[in-house]
């Protein structure tokens, strides 16, 4: 995921196992959602979906 994404955004992908977000164990704690293997299976449709 290239993008900032809203945590709104991300705990919608993330509740039906689209995105999953990795502890980084870091001081600030920062975000950085990650494709699942489901969520790159999807990914041909949601490139799609942006066009």
């Amino acid at each position: 995921m290239g993008r900032p994404m809203p945590t709104h955004r991300r705990r919608r992908f993330e509740a039906p196992g689209l995105v999953m977000r990795p502890d980084l164990s870091e001081i600030p704690p920062r975000a950085v959602p990650k494709l699942t293997l489901r969520g790159a299976s999807l990914r041909d449709i949601f490139c799609a979906m942006r066009e």
